[in-house]
């Protein structure tokens, strides 16, 4: 990675003397595929959002994961997995799930096709290169890509073409553990950063490279995480052209299993890894576990290739189109011990009398391969702006599964076997439409449509390499390489939505929305887990002879369908920013957690009718003084919110259903705030930041998990008793000054970052029976040199 750094460097260098310095100053706008019809606007658009700008994320990042910087904005929380902020970080919007957030990198969607999640930790150091971050709640302006449920967050790369210079980056990372009183190094990072300001009044560059390495808070939960950005841009008189490649490679130690919750408040137990555990029958106090083994590990790598254009046809119109390639490449290896035998592996099809392996370490790879091509015409005429595009997004993946060591393995055993595979096919294409339309100087309304294709396929379906024979209606089986289904969704998703600017300051808006998502592919079927028993998950046809066939156009899973209404205030002076938003959430068919987990911690989930979210959302900053003394800055929010399941029967396994009307939803707090004071003179800065989680559930049994014995019988050895996150609050703080023209550069910059500041042991989140910790007060310095 050194070796890397230094021949970027060398490269950069390169560029730098053929920079024109008296063009740096100016300013230029890169392709505004920076600024996307999936950007809010003040004062225009009817849509709550927050804004982080470019100086904001500098004055927090660090070494953490890049939701951590965003925990401050209205409606979220985060968690991750290994407590410590660096690995797998997941964000909650509303106390909706990643799969639920619409993620875009310069407009570009990142949400995975297959199982719509977003893998921040795939992003690593991305926000080093942010200009600006844009959440937006509820349906929002999302009019491609994953459908906006929670709401989108936009990730715009920075506008680095007026900001030339080389910089070097190094810090590193001090964890505190109480219950060996012992301060201890465990992070670090390098960062090499280049721009190269405007070269030959037509060209600009800009190269990133980062190293990110973290042994984790829990046992055997390590990080190493390198990352890259790569952007070239081309000015012409009427075409802008830019290229991005960036992405990362990664190896983690597995830490997706939680806590049992008593651990959470132990300094010593809630570093605990396990790989599988299991409550007493009591379901509370901790029964036996498995420790995660050192060889359970990932690797993956995801690069990125963006083609962005911006072709200004005319004065009124312009055409863009953002062109894209993304691959993710790795596996992971996990243990098989205790649950598995010889024919969980095939063994008895393919060596016959073989006995069970051993202490199984289980390889799981994915190959996913996705492009796509999002054209848009913008025409603006006198009040009025009308946006039309198209998406096209062909996905395709496969997996597979190997025993990468085992003890007792069957006499010439081929190390290449794979006991399972299958391919994954995905194909999503829409055409969206919108229109703004200003009244007059103060009245605006905006109307849009999304019409979008989805199509969901498997083939090649394996089991010791023999295709998994299911039959369909009419008694065929699946054979060689036909798809075992293909699944398609047709959906019509429109918006309405008016602002008023009764005031200089003031202005008000109402918006209306409804929204449908597709289910994930693992609702239809769990290939990667049909070794260990999973089914399609279809209507079952008796078809003769006590046998039966899978309907594969009539999945039992059901499209989410969400009729989302948001309305709000917005006062904005030169002192103050105040804002409220009323919204309502109003879902059919939502996909909840069931209480039970997969065999890789996920959770299991399936539609509820109907359940409801309604809440308030309330903002204020001020600008306390701003004078020779230095300048203070306040800011708080605070959401305040029901989320309850209206009519729920949910499926037991003897066959019989336990309704769960009224009952809170899994994953969602009624209260979530936060508070920010920003102190700066000079060159020294000061940000104190703070955030409370009011408390949730984590499932959707509420006092049944404990007073109705079927619900018990239910989850069988998995039985938990307590299905609740508790209230809690952390606080941040990070320091920061600048030396200006230091030793003959630019300046040099060194910054402290204390999290958990006040050392409080809490679980950040839940999943049925598991908990996950956060970590206890840890440390970052870094220095950031310029030239």
């Amino acid at each position: 990675m050194l070796k890397k750094l230094i021949l970027l460097g060398f490269v950069c260098t390169v560029f730098n003397l053929r920079a024109d310095d008296k063009d740096t100053i100016r300013t230029y706008q890169a392709p505004s595929i920076t600024v996307t019809s999936t950007k809010a606007k003040e004062r225009q658009s009817p849509v709550p959002f927050s804004e982080i700008t470019e100086a904001d994320i500098k004055k927090t990042t660090s070494n953490i994961d890049l939701p951590n910087l965003l925990q401050s904005m209205p409606s979220i929380y985060t968690f991750t997995e290994n407590g410590n902020g660096i690995g797998y970080t997941n964000l909650r919007l509303r106390g909706f799930d990643q799969r639920r957030i619409s993620v875009l990198v310069n407009g570009i969607p990142q949400n995975d096709p297959e199982d719509h999640n977003v893998y921040f930790i795939n992003l690593s150091d991305l926000q080093e290169s942010l200009g600006e971050v844009q959440v937006q709640r509820g349906a929002g302006l999302a009019n491609y890509g994953a459908a906006a449920i929670a709401g989108s967050i936009n990730l715009t790369t920075t506008a680095f073409i007026n900001n030339p210079g080389i910089r070097l980056y190094a810090g590193n990372g001090f964890q505190e553990f109480s219950g060996s009183d012992i301060i201890k190094t465990n992070t670090n990072k390098l960062k090499l950063e280049y721009s190269s300001g405007l070269v030959n009044e037509k060209y600009a560059f800009y190269g990133k490279m980062s190293q990110i390495n973290s042994e984790g808070y829990r046992d055997q939960s390590f990080a190493y995480l390198n990352s890259y950005f790569l952007t070239a841009i081309r000015f012409d008189e009427k075409l802008k052209t830019q290229v991005n490649i960036y992405g990362s490679s990664q190896r983690d130690g597995l830490s997706y299993i939680g806590l049992p919750k008593d651990y959470i408040t132990d300094p010593v137990k809630r570093r605990e890894n396990y790989s599988y555990w299991e409550h007493g029958k009591d379901g509370r106090e901790f029964a036996w576990g498995a420790t995660t083994r050192a060889q359970e590990i990932e690797e993956f790598s995801s690069p990125h290739i963006e083609l962005l254009n911006d072709w200004y046809i005319t004065d009124n119109l312009t055409f863009k189109s953002s062109l894209y390639y993304f691959e993710g490449n790795g596996y992971f290896d996990y243990s098989g011990t205790d649950y598995t035998d010889s024919s969980s592996y095939g063994f008895d099809k393919v060596y016959p009398g073989a006995t069970s392996p051993g202490n199984p370490l289980i390889r799981a790879w994915v190959g996913n391969k996705q492009g796509g091509w999002i054209p848009r015409i913008v025409w603006e005429t006198e009040g009025n702006v009308l946006t039309t595009g198209a998406e096209i997004r062909i996905h395709q993946s496969d997996h597979w599964g190997k025993l990468q060591f085992a003890e007792n393995l069957p006499e010439g055993y081929d190390p290449d076997y794979k006991f399972y595979e299958y391919d994954g096919f995905r194909d999503i294409f829409s055409a969206f439409a919108r229109n703004q339309y200003q009244i007059n100087e103060d009245l605006m309304v905006s109307g849009e449509t999304q019409l979008v294709y989805h199509s969901y396929r498997i083939a090649n379906d394996k089991f010791a390499g023999i295709v998994n024979p299911y039959t369909n209606t009419e008694g065929v089986a699946t054979t060689g390489s036909n798809n075992l289904f293909n699944v398609e969704y047709l959906f019509l998703n429109p918006r309405v939505g008016i602002n008023w600017n009764y005031s200089p300051e003031q202005n008000v808006y109402l918006s209306a929305a409804y929204t449908q998502r597709e289910p994930r592919m693992k609702n239809l079927y769990n290939a990667s887990e049909a070794w260990s028993g999973a089914k399609p998950q279809f209507r079952r046809v008796p078809i003769g002879n006590e046998a039966f066939g899978y309907d594969f156009s009539s999945p039992f899973v059901k499209p989410e369908k969400m009729l989302n209404i948001e309305t709000g205030w917005n006062y904005i002076s030169e002192t103050y920013n105040l804002s409220g938003n009323i919204y309502v959430m109003d879902l059919r068919d939502e996909l909840v957690k069931s209480g039970q987990l997969d065999q890789f911690g996920a959770p299991i989930d399936g539609n509820a009718e109907q359940t409801l979210h309604y809440g308030i959302e309330l903002e204020a900053g001020v600008k306390a003084f701003d004078n020779s003394n230095g300048r203070l800055d306040l800011y708080a929010n605070g959401t305040f919110s029901q989320n309850k399941i209206v009519t729920y029967n949910f499926a037991l396994k003897d066959g019989t259903t336990i309704a769960l009307d009224g009952n809170r939803i899994a994953g969602f707090p009624d209260i979530m705030s936060a508070f920010t004071l920003n102190y700066k003179i000079s060159e020294f800065n000061f940000l104190l930041s703070a955030n409370y989680v009011g408390s949730f559930a984590t499932d959707n049994f509420g006092d049944l998990l404990t007073t109705n014995a079927s619900v018990k019988t239910n989850l069988g050895g998995g039985y938990y008793a307590d299905n609740k996150v508790d209230s809690y609050y952390f606080m941040n703080a990070n320091l920061s000054y600048n030396f200006r023209d230091f030793m003959g550069t630019q300046g040099i910059r060194v910054h402290l970052q204390i999290n958990n500041l006040t050392n409080n042991l809490y679980a950040a989140a839940g999943e049925g029976g598991q908990f996950f910790g956060g970590a206890e007060r840890n440390f970052f310095i870094g220095a950031e040199l310029s030239f």
